[in-house]
């Protein structure tokens, strides 16, 4: 390509192309020696002066690129704007002219460039040439076009994580918000732009949290704090929010990148699980009995101060060092300790033992101990919402000062301060349970009030108070539920109450419809009771209620699954079932109880105590079954021949899987399938397969005997004609022995017999009888060979495995298959003679090997027929290997196209043509050694190569005592 023309009119065409003068020699030495990229361009785009630094960095020698077109060295995209570059420099002769573009080194590669172009002119502003400075930014661009792409991967990450995430810059100004941040606030990145997304803090939290944050931005540190955010809603949410200053390669700070979640639900079940916590504590801890639990295993679990107290077992209760009953500790340690204070150890230590033997006994007695006090003792057992026996809680009361009031009344008969002393007892029981009733009711997370008979609220919880919305249970005094509840469910919650106070019966666990402070409708469970004065009236009612929306909605989703899986249970067309490791069901579906023959799953489930002892026919089959159990913890597509009901037998298939829990099997599951049907079709489809091998085979066995035959007859023939030019050359001899031993022996004599030797050829028959006789019986080993392997090839399926010699098996095979090879292949076999013989059906094991051998005779003639060699080969192995045999069927056919590898053990997929193949062989093949044996098939395969099928049948499979030699 030329140069543009506007550079051609800067100056005259003479002073173009003018020869550089002595002058120029600083200038060239300048631009030789430069460091880095630099060239002259003439006025008419030719290279004047290259740098070495610039030949280098293009590869070209500067001999080559001098009189050459600086265009050649621009890559064709960028050659446009490079000339207008030019053209802005030509006009502009003073300013540099600057842009980034690619050139094309030697060889082809592309190398980015930062040119700056400058023309020369003489002293008299004539246009001289274009210097120009060129740096190498390969490196550059490819850093900038990695610094894009990570950024585009940052972001797309950043959008995809479920979790808030943010990023600013080095003076903590928002530069982006993901997805999840842009969802909750309802802003984009723009509106958010600087500092404006502080205005979502709640304001009595925003001071301390941006200046923690503004710390962090400034220090260059973590970045941690929680505070209310404002959602899109308008719901003030509490968020959790994390930072890492974001650092560049060379350390230089770019800002903070965070990460936000809404912790809202998790903080507030926190805090209501502090609240549970805190309130059995401060009742633990208050009550005035000393408490003492101990598990199942006699290991102390908790005990509360009051117990050290009563028991003197702490340091400011006596001159005894302080005894560390810390939880884990051993009970019997204490038990020691407890013995020593009572005044009849033997018997306390005897109650004891006997508690413990007997989860189900309480006990409720005085002790007295050597201090004179009198402490009482109840004892329970402690056991979970199941039931389960957990071990034993243990109360004590110092009833020291009632049993000295007891003796100090009974010894001064003093009735009126007996009674004064009993009252104090009881106004002090009443404070503290007044106290103690207060204190649960403001503290219990459940609803709780009392209503006098106007069913007005008397005392009412906070609990209650935040649910219909108000601050305080004061709030709530003197007013009723037609204050803070719609008219109807009011009167509902009226009429209850008004229930309760004329009968006087209590109102147990009732479920009824509530709203919460948002409007909600709730569930909750109800109980009222009714109060009574001194004098047996009721002045009103004391209610307690429980939010069981949750639970209800998750009862309603167990009902619904429980629907669904009831469903798919009963209707499923294959039967269900789980049992005991003993194999006695636990449940059967109808499917499960049809297939066997019993009228319905109870009768089924009564009836059947062992599953796999009742239904198995073959002891063996069943012995197998529970080895892969106990090995495997489960088996598929395990066939066996069962019983029914009625005696009946049936093929059926399993799958079974063993449920373990705490590593031990607590059940079975699994599914059964009759598949009686399917094994006789199946066994008629390998039946059908047989036969059909037989026919097409039939007519080249028949030739295969044939020769052997006709050269039999030829050489009996033979024999008979020899045989009678020799009986009459003996009466020849006979006749000329008997002439010889009654001397009338004349010449005439001896020339008859001797022309009856000439034309009886003696020597030759005397050669060729022998040879007739060895060929004719070479024929009939032929042929008592090819009728024994057919005979082998032949044998009849038997149900159960043999032991089979599989080199034998191979060798019966090819020979009965002889027919199909022979014309388009050469055979060769190496066989292992350490493979022992292996469990098998011998007659689906030989038409397996045959499947594959004519399958690979015909790849081979497919492939002559298309021009390729005349004969390929086909080569058989065998190897023992470490837990199976392995045979190897190798061709060198044309290989399985690519798009028929996946469905070539399909049932009826074949690429042959149409009437040479049925699509059964290798699905018979693949059923055979998969589902008979227990082995594997796969295939080698290479297109233009060939072909190799590998059969894997293990060593270990059960079998019975018979074995065969081979097929």
């Amino acid at each position: 390509m030329k140069i543009n023309p506007i550079l051609r009119r800067v100056t005259d065409p003479r002073v173009s192309t003018r020869q550089p003068q002595k002058s120029d020699k600083p200038f060239r030495g300048m631009i030789d020696n430069a460091p880095f990229g630099m060239c002259a361009i003439r006025l008419d785009g030719h290279f004047l002066h290259v740098s070495s630094a610039l030949s280098k960095m293009l590869g070209h020698p500067a001999e080559e690129l001098l009189g050459t077109s600086w265009t050649n060295l621009i890559h064709c995209d960028d050659l446009g704007s490079a000339l207008r570059t030019m053209e802005l420099s030509a006009k502009d002769p003073g300013e540099p002219q600057e842009m980034e573009t690619r050139l094309v080194r030697r060889g082809g590669t592309v190398v980015w460039a930062r040119m700056s172009i400058l023309l020369a002119s003489d002293s008299k502003n004539n246009p001289l040439h274009f210097t120009i400075h060129v740096e190498d930014i390969t490196e550059r661009k490819r850093e900038s076009e990695s610094l894009r792409i990570s950024e585009e991967r940052f972001r797309i990450i950043a959008d995809s994580c479920p979790s808030m995430m943010w990023a600013t810059d080095n003076e903590g100004n928002i530069q982006f918000f993901n997805r999840a941040c842009r969802a909750f606030s309802g802003m984009n990145c723009e509106e958010i732009d600087g500092s404006k997304w502080q205005s979502l803090i709640h304001p009595t939290e925003a001071p301390e949290w941006v200046a923690s944050f503004n710390r962090a931005i400034g220090e260059r540190i973590s970045f941690s704090a929680e505070a209310r955010f404002q959602r899109t809603d308008g719901e003030w949410r509490l968020l959790g929010s994390r930072a890492e200053p974001s650092l560049s390669s060379s350390g230089e700070y770019l800002g903070h990148i965070g990460l936000a979640a809404d912790i809202t639900e998790r903080i507030l079940a926190d805090r209501a699980h502090q609240f549970e916590l805190s309130l059995i504590r401060s009742i633990y801890e208050g009550s005035l009995d000393g408490i003492l639990v101990v598990n199942g295993h006699g290991i102390v679990v908790s005990h509360n101060a009051r117990f050290l107290d009563l028991w003197r077992l702490s340091s400011s209760n006596g001159p005894d060092q302080p005894f560390d009953i810390a939880p884990g500790a051993a009970d019997s340690l204490i038990l020691l300790k407890q013995a020593e204070r009572v005044e009849v150890p033997e018997v306390f230590l005897r109650r004891v033992r006997e508690l413990y033997d007997d989860p189900e006994a309480t006990d409720n007695c005085e002790v007295k101990l050597k201090d004179g006090r009198t402490l009482e003792r109840h004892s329970t057992s402690l056991r979970n919402e199941m039931g389960e026996y957990l071990g034993r809680v243990w109360f004590f009361r110092d009833i020291t000062t009632r049993k000295l009031e007891e003796i100090s009344l009974h010894e001064a008969k003093a009735s009126a301060d007996e009674a004064n002393c009993r009252l104090l007892a009881e106004r002090s029981i009443q404070e503290s349970d007044r106290k103690m009733l207060r204190a649960l009711i403001d503290n219990i997370p459940e609803f709780m009030y009392v209503k006098d008979t106007e069913a007005r609220f008397v005392v009412a919880n906070s609990h209650l108070a935040h649910g219909v919305g108000v601050e305080t249970p004061e709030q709530m005094l003197g007013k009723t539920d037609f204050d803070f509840f719609p008219l109807e469910m009011a009167k509902a919650f009226y009429e209850d109450d008004q229930n309760v106070i004329r009968t006087g019966q209590h109102l147990h666990n009732r479920e009824e419809k509530g709203i919460d402070r948002k409007g909600n409708e709730t569930q909750i469970l109800t109980t009222k009771v009714p109060l009574l004065d001194s004098s047996g009236q009721v002045v009103g009612i004391a209610g307690v209620g429980r939010d069981i929306t949750v639970r209800k909605k998750m009862e309603d989703a167990l009902r619904e699954a429980e629907r669904k899986y009831r469903g798919i249970f009963d209707k499923a067309i294959v039967g269900i079932f789980q049992c005991t490791p003993e194999g006695h069901f636990l449940s059967v579906n109808p499917s499960m109880a049809s297939t066997y023959g019993y009228g319905s799953t109870e009768e089924m489930i009564e009836s059947v105590t062992n599953m796999s002892g009742q239904f198995c026919v073959d002891s063996k089959r069943r012995d197998e079954f529970k080895s892969t159990l106990d090995k495997l913890g489960g088996v598929q597509n395990f066939e066996f021949e069962a019983f029914r009901r009625d005696g009946s037998k049936i093929w059926v298939s399993m799958n079974v899987r063993a449920i373990h829990q705490n590593g031990v099997v607590v059940r079975f599951e699994g599914m059964c399938e009759d598949i009686t049907e399917r094994n006789l079709l199946r066994q008629q489809l390998v039946q059908a397969q047989k036969l059909e091998s037989v026919g097409q085979l039939a007519a080249g066995i028949a030739h295969e005997i044939n020769t052997p035959t006709q050269y039999i007859g030829d050489n009996v023939r033979f024999l008979k004609d020899a045989f009678h030019d020799l009986k009459d050359l003996l009466a020849n001899y006979e006749r000329l022995l008997l002439a010889a031993q009654k001397n009338t022996l004349s010449g005439d004599t001896i020339r008859e017999v001797a022309a009856a030797v000439e034309h009886a050829d003696a020597g030759y028959l005397l050669e060729e009888i022998p040879k007739a006789i060895e060929q004719t019986l070479e024929g009939v080993s032929r042929v008592s060979t090819l009728v024994s392997a057919m005979k082998e090839f032949s044998h009849p399926g038997t149900k159960e495995k043999v032991l089979l010699d599989i080199n034998h098996a191979i060798d019966s095979t090819i020979a009965v298959a002889r027919n199909e090879w022979k014309y388009v292949a050469n055979m060769e076999t190496d066989l292992d003679p350490l493979l022992p013989h292996i469990p098998c059906h011998p007659g689906e094991f030989n038409q397996v090997i045959l499947n594959l051998i004519v399958n690979a005779a015909h790849a081979i003639a497919d492939v002559a027929r298309e021009g390729g060699p005349e004969k390929g080969n086909i080569k058989i192995q065998t190897r023992n290997c470490l837990e199976w045999a392995e045979i190897r069927v190798q061709d060198t056919g044309s290989g399985i196209p690519e798009g028929a590898r996946t469905r070539i053990f399909d049932p009826f997929f074949t690429t042959k043509e149409i009437g040479k193949g049925t699509g059964q062989g290798l699905a018979i093949a693949r059923s055979v050694v998969v589902d008979k044996h227990g082995g594997t098939i796969h295939f080698e395969t290479e297109t233009g190569i060939g072909t190799t099928f590998v059969v894997r049948v293990p060593h270990d499979a059960m079998v019975p005592a018979t074995k065969a030699v081979a097929a």
